[in-house]
Formats: C-alpha cells, structure tokens, sequence
C-alpha cells in the first residue's frame, strides 16, 4: 500500500515528510537514499527493513520501546553491509574465499519486494533474492530465498526460505 507519508521511526532513519497519523505499512527512503519498509501495526508496534541486504534496523514495542542494535558507525552506503541489525547471511558465514564477500552476499544485495500487506492482525513484507550472473560467478547454484517479516502487536516473526532452483 502507497502512504501520503513517510516518517521514519528508527534512531538511524531520517525524517522525509509529514506524519499524517496514519498507520499503515510503507515504502520509503531512510539513511542514505536507501529503499527501506516501515512495518506499521495499529498496536503501534513498529519495524524497519532495509531493500539493502534485507536488514532489519528497527523493532519497536507497542510501548516504543527499540529493540534492535545498529552501530552508531553504520555506513547506509549500498556498498558496504549495515553494521548492526538483523542481517540476512548467505550463502555461508565467513568468508571461504577472497572472491566472496564475508558472510556471503544477500547482505550486499537489493532485495525485491514481492508484497507489502497491512490487517488489523499483523503486518506482513515479503521480499525475495534469486540467482544472478554475479551471484552465480561466486556462488555456483541456482537459489531463489524468500525472506517473510511479519509484525504483531505483540511479536516479530521473520523465515527465510532458501529453495535451490
């Protein structure tokens, strides 16, 4: 669902126009010029994810109260993975090879949005990453992963799905 606004609730989020009370997911722009989701739940309840590496940046009680870490020195570049948070690591910890980006590349990668629902009992975002001729010159194997973020009043689910294709 499209808002009239955008207003960041995250201490790394910036805020990019008026707050209309509103309270509904949304797309936007945060740190960086970055693409981010606003999670909305009419509890209040709140979370923030990154296009950029799929990353979490943001959970927030109904009471408001954040319960995600983001390093104060975090870098919203889109080259670098964001320092903190919630990151989404495939395909492996580490780094096996200098070829490959430490701890793999989903967290260095734009994911997309497949779909961004709002009703009275949670918000939901789905995004998803599949192969690429990039991908595939550092990580030989067709994928398609679909990472699932879904926000209550009371709770913050997310699953990642990783299928081989």
């Amino acid at each position: 669902p499209s808002a009239s606004r955008v207003h960041m609730r995250g201490a790394d989020e910036a805020d990019t126009g008026p707050d209309t009370g509103a309270r509904s997911s949304y797309r936007g722009v945060g740190r960086g010029d970055l693409e981010m989701v606003t999670l909305q739940h009419p509890s209040g309840a709140s979370a923030i994810v990154y296009l950029w590496g799929a990353t979490l940046t943001s959970y927030r009680t109904a009471t408001g109260v954040e319960n995600i870490f983001v390093s104060p020195g975090a870098l919203f570049d889109g080259k670098k993975a964001i320092r903190g948070g919630v990151p989404v690591v495939f395909p492996q910890f580490g780094q096996p090879s200098r070829a490959m980006p430490q701890h793999g590349f989903a967290r260095t990668s734009t994911w997309t949005i497949d779909s961004l629902s709002d009703s009275s009992e949670e918000s939901r975002l789905v995004l998803s990453l599949s192969d690429s001729e990039a991908t595939l010159a550092l990580w030989p194997f067709p994928y398609r992963l679909e990472y699932v973020v879904t926000l209550s009043a009371v709770s913050l689910k997310m699953r990642l799905t990783i299928t081989n294709t």
